[in-house]
């Protein structure tokens, strides 16, 4: 195996695990019936996006936003090297509005929440595990759901979570423990409003997960498997929802083109 990883690491990921730890503490605050503190949530959030260094971060062209940016934004860095990009500073201001509208608008249709961050482990016959993280499973609009929180910069299919194998996994995992009647996309937008109010408009996709969408979802996973085991793998850059169609691109694109010679943007990861 080479090992071989991406040098920058992306922001939609940094910034998405730190909105994730934002979002919890509002939501630990529910479950536990609790005064919701957003204030803590903030801070959380800077907590985990301030520990990777901002200037080895990959940004997009769609974090850098000052017209978003209020002039009395608080502009001192978590990091103490001053030499921050603007783009940081951005991504930062959008962090503190999505979790003040996760909490105006999503936390009301919570009527009541049973896990967060959930990690399941689901093994096949020969013993190897899947593993995930279900990021809510709570009672919304009176319906159990699994649900997954998503900031994205692109709109939702309606049918989204009817195709998803993410969330298939993660019903399979729960429905034997959970009364489950679907699953939930929690869509927020990354892109602000200037002046509508909210800053954002939040979406909720519902759906239900099929048993044919679990069978097939089982099925890549023992298909990958496979090709992890025998070292093999099939090339999907042709294809139509192929890795390099996605809109933040493919780290090792560059390598797949070029035979394997092209190690443009990758480094080898030392085994721990």
């Amino acid at each position: 195996m080479l090992r071989l990883r991406p040098v920058d690491t992306g922001s939609a990921l940094i910034f998405g695990s730190a909105l994730d730890c934002g979002f919890n503490s509002l939501l630990e605050d529910k479950k536990a019936g609790r005064e919701i503190d957003v204030a803590k949530a903030k801070a959380e959030f800077d907590a985990e996006f301030g520990a990777i260094d901002p200037q080895t971060i990959k940004y997009s062209k769609a974090d850098y936003d000052t017209v978003s940016l209020p002039e009395n934004f608080d502009m001192i860095p978590i990091s103490t090297d001053k030499n921050i990009p603007m783009e940081w500073f951005c991504l930062r201001y959008k962090g503190y509005i999505l979790i003040e509208e996760y909490a105006a608008q999503v936390l009301p249709r919570i009527q009541e929440v049973y896990e967060i961050q959930k990690e399941i482990n689901l093994t096949n016959e020969v013993g190897d595990t899947f593993t995930g993280i279900i990021d809510l499973i709570a009672r919304i609009d009176d319906k159990v759901m699994i649900v997954d929180n998503k900031s994205s910069s692109i709109k939702y299919a309606q049918d989204s979570v009817a195709n998803s194998e993410q969330l298939a996994s993660y019903y399979e995992a729960m429905k034997d423990e959970y009364p489950l009647d679907g699953a939930c996309y929690i869509v927020v937008p990354k892109k602000l409003r200037k002046v509508k109010q909210p800053r954002v408009q939040i979406e909720f996709i519902f759906g239900s997960i099929s048993e044919n969408l679990i069978a097939k979802t089982f099925q890549d996973y023992e298909r990958v498997l496979q090709g992890v085991k025998t070292g093999q793998f099939n090339c999907t850059r042709n294809e139509r929802n192929g890795c390099c169609s996605t809109p933040w691109g493919c780290g090792y694109r560059s390598y797949c083109q070029s035979g394997g010679t092209d190690l443009t943007g990758l480094k080898v990861e030392k085994k721990k």
